[in-house]
């Protein structure tokens, strides 16, 4: 006999646990949720849904109008009972009433006292007793609505049982029976469109009533984001099959818009397919993953060759089009910060990640404490696991190792996670029945799959048609597609399209195909794959790209190079480093770039130990390379100064300048002596950047320097120091080289001071020539602002020529032909 499905309030459990036992007592096995005597945490909603397409009849208790009262759970059981065509059977308590959804099913009234045994016996008459004709549920909206809402409730929920975290469940008898504790996500306000910071909010309703339904929703991959999106729709889908005054959900992954289609057309299809005018109907937009669509350029369709980015034409269109409906729009923070000024939403909100209680909570849910304990112990996987998805590859990963003692998790990182999550999967399966598909071939065929999700160069895609599937697979397409949904790597979507049941299972099958092509695939193989891998940009894709910098063409070799400065892990820099050695220099210098992206301290001592490298090369683009890095590789540099080779002296100096570190100053004071002028130019500018008046009489010196170029760098420098070198500005007014006057002269007229306006005011009059005055004066202090003992410049006497109308410097450079004396 199958078993009776019991539905009630939670705040009626004593009414509904005396039924069960007289339903028991007379034959009928039972099923009913009963959270109170498991974790609370627990996610109950597909168990419950589950148990409901078994059961063989639906007693919905009603006590004391609580249905109407808006039990949420008790709704949604009876709506999807409602959806399923389920033998639904309501039995009213003394106090309760028929629900408007259930006033079409002939009700069973329990009476008390000598009319009880008498109410017990219809109800088993009735459960047992199919109805002939099932009766029709009182529904307020039409009935091509209901059928999209019940569609939409099936497919979310279904998505939501094909994810990671349902598998924990699993009904083979080697996988853990417990249930899997639902992640109660934490909301927090981010301070780009509001003021209120440090808001935190514990649910999805709350913080989209606060934004009064128009938000993005923002989040690290594998955070949440989708399956918060899905549980909004599923929710949403139900509270509308009960209320019709509640808004209509339109859900939808932005990545199948084809930006040709007028946004809300494509966004209301679903509902105008099933008669729906949505024009007349409250709606709430869920728009799932904006990154999915940002990122890359396409053809406008005008011209053909004017190009636009598809997630600016999103925010356009929204902003056009979705102008006060409620719309929340998901999406990793890199697209936000690029699109935030634009983004007509008035709220930004991020997903937070998990807590160290979070963590422990869902790992001692699953018996899996030396797992928890480990976890937390460790600052490196504590970070990775902060996101559901991670947190539950390891629990599935580490399944079996971490219930006696704590597995061995060092040199963890997320794509070893996937690898031993797709290993543990197969040894889960592999008894009792066989299984169609070995790992091996399993593997090549996920990376066929990823590979062809990957083949626009552009932006991946999320799912593939079936043809593209058979073309990826052969003639096993539809036996594997089966059985990867049966083994949880593979998903179908509500068109029948195939996706990986996340993006990063994907990414790692991609890469590791892509390292086989990158190994054994010819020229345009190895491109396409480094291409991929780079485009990426995640550290799955390290391992193939560092096999690339060995490969004998130097433009895969370039490829590879942009990709890891992209990407910036620091396992990187040492193979970098070497590539500074690779016998071509484009290469050389691609290398250089890459490492300059390397910001972080790990990053520093590699750098360091490259400027004594023995090629001068190498020494060169480390030095260029640091500048990135800041004042913390301000030693290395200082050091670097003295180098043999004039280009690493000029390249550290030029990196000094951009960090700004005054404690460089001595060292470059002393390169103005340098015997390379380039060397000598890039002290001067460094030393105007960091600004100090340390270096004034240094630079003043420099001021009769052999070569025109380090004089007029030091007049700029002088300039950017400002008023302590007015004097020495001045001084360099005399220069017989046009462009280093004009410096000077641009720099004094940032100084308000009366000695500044007058030797301008003399200067304009004939800023062409230079009087000849400082053939016969002494050497000019930075202190006393005195020639010798001829006394201030200003009153010195004319210029050379009787006074003139001042002219603007634009008007000067425009008479002096470039570079002249």
């Amino acid at each position: 006999m199958s078993y009776v499905f019991i539905s009630y309030a939670r705040a009626e459990r004593p009414t509904a646990e005396q039924l069960v036992r007289d339903l028991q007592a007379n034959g009928f096995k039972t099923w009913g949720d009963t959270r109170s005597k498991l974790d609370p945490a627990q996610d109950y909603t597909g168990k419950i849904e589950a148990a409901i397409r078994r059961a063989s009849a639906v007693v919905v208790c009603l006590v004391k109008d609580e249905v109407d009262r808006q039990d949420r759970y008790m709704k949604r059981e009876i709506a999807y009972a409602l959806a399923k065509d389920k033998h639904i059977i309501p039995v009213i308590f003394p106090g309760g009433e028929l629900p408007v959804l259930l006033n079409s099913f002939p009700p069973v009234r329990m009476e008390t006292g000598t009319r009880a045994e008498y109410s017990l016996k219809t109800l088993a008459e009735r459960i047992r007793r199919e109805p002939l004709v099932e009766p029709i549920p009182h529904y307020l909206d039409p009935p091509g609505l209901i059928a999209y809402l019940n569609e939409l409730h099936e497919y979310t929920n279904t998505r939501l049982q094909q994810s990671l975290h349902t598998l924990l469940t699993s009904d083979n008898p080697r996988a853990m029976r417990r249930a899997a504790p639902t992640f109660e996500f934490d909301f927090g306000v981010t301070p780009v469109l509001s003021s209120h910071s440090d808001l935190t909010f514990h649910s999805f309703k709350e913080v989209l009533d606060y934004h009064e339904g128009r938000m993005v929703l923002q989040g690290a991959p594998g955070c949440g984001k989708t399956t918060t999106l899905l549980t909004a729709a599923r929710d949403a889908a139900v509270e509308r099959i009960n209320d019709p005054r509640a808004p209509i959900p339109i859900m939808a992954s932005l990545y199948k818009w084809d930006f040709e289609t007028p946004l809300l057309t494509w966004a209301h299809a679903g509902l105008q397919a099933a008669g729906v005018d949505p024009n007349s109907q409250p709606l709430i937009y869920l728009f799932d993953g904006l990154e999915e669509i940002g990122g890359h350029w396409l053809p406008a369709e005008d011209t053909g060759q004017l190009l636009f980015d598809p997630a600016v034409r999103f925010i356009e269109t929204l902003n056009q089009e979705i102008q006060e409906a409620p719309v929340v729009v998901t999406s990793r923070p890199e697209a936000v910060s690029a699109l935030a000024k634009k983004l007509p939403l008035p709220g930004i909100v991020t997903l937070q990640p998990l807590s160290d209680y979070q963590i422990i909570a869902y790992l001692e849910a699953r018996d899996q404490k030396n797992l928890a304990e480990l976890i937390v112990s460790d600052p490196y996987l504590t970070i990775m696991a902060r996101t559901p998805l991670m947190l539950s590859l390891l629990s599935i990963a580490y399944e079996h190792d971490a219930r006696e003692t704590a597995p061995d998790l060092s040199d963890m990182s997320e794509a070893s996670i996937i690898d031993r999550y797709i290993d543990r999967r197969f040894w889960l399966e592999l008894n009792p029945i066989p299984l169609a598909f070995n790992q091996d071939t399993t593997r090549v065929y996920l990376g066929r799959l990823a590979a062809q999700m990957w083949s626009d160069r552009s932006y991946p895609r999320m799912s593939l048609p079936d043809k593209e599937t058979k073309d990826a697979l052969g003639p096993q397409a539809t036996a594997f597609i089966r059985f990867g949904q049966r083994m949880h790597f593979l998903q179908v979507t509500q068109e029948g399209e195939i996706q990986f049941i996340h993006p990063k299972v994907r990414d790692f099958c991609m890469v590791q195909f892509f390292l086989n092509a990158l190994r054994y695939g010819n020229k345009g193989s190895r491109q396409d794959a480094v291409h991929a891998l780079g485009h990426i940009q995640d550290n799955t894709a390290v391992p193939g790209l560092l096999v690339a910098l060995n490969d004998h063409d130097p433009e895969i070799r370039l490829l590879a190079i942009d990709a890891l400065g992209q990407i910036g892990d620091v396992t990187a820099i040492p193979n970098l480093l070497d590539v500074l050695h690779d016998e071509n220099e484009d290469v050389r210098e691609a290398a250089a770039t890459a490492l300059g992206q390397f910001t972080r301290d790990s990053a520093i001592p590699d750098l360091l130990e490259a400027l004594r490298d023995e090629h001068p090369l190498a020494r060169t683009f480390a030095s260029s390379a640091l500048r990135q890095v800041g004042a913390r590789a301000t030693p290395g540099l200082i050091e670097a100064m003295r180098d043999e080779d004039s280009r690493v002296r000029w390249r550290a100096a030029m990196a000094l300048g951009q960090i700004g570190d005054a404690s460089a100053v001595p060292a470059l004071k002393e390169a103005l002596q340098d015997s390379f002028y380039w060397v000598r130019i890039s002290a001067a500018k460094a030393l105007g950047i960091i600004g100090s008046p340390e270096a004034i009489q240094n630079l003043l010196d420099a001021l009769q320097d052999t070569d025109s170029g380090v004089r007029r760098a030091a007049a700029d420098a002088l300039g950017q120091i400002g008023e302590p070198a007015e004097q020495a500005l001045i001084y360099a007014l005399e220069d017989k080289n046009f462009y280093v006057r004009k410096s000077a002269a641009e720099a004094l007229e940032t100084i308000d001071s009366e000695n500044a306006k007058e030797a301008l005011k003399e200067w304009r009059t004939n800023p062409q020539v230079a009087s000849g005055l400082r053939g016969h004066t002494g050497r000019l202090t930075g202190h006393t602002g005195r020639l010798g003992h001829t006394g201030r410049l200003g009153h010195t006497g004319s210029l050379g020529m009787g006074p003139l109308k001042p002219k603007r410097l634009e008007e000067i450079e425009a008479e002096v032909e470039e570079g002249g004396e």
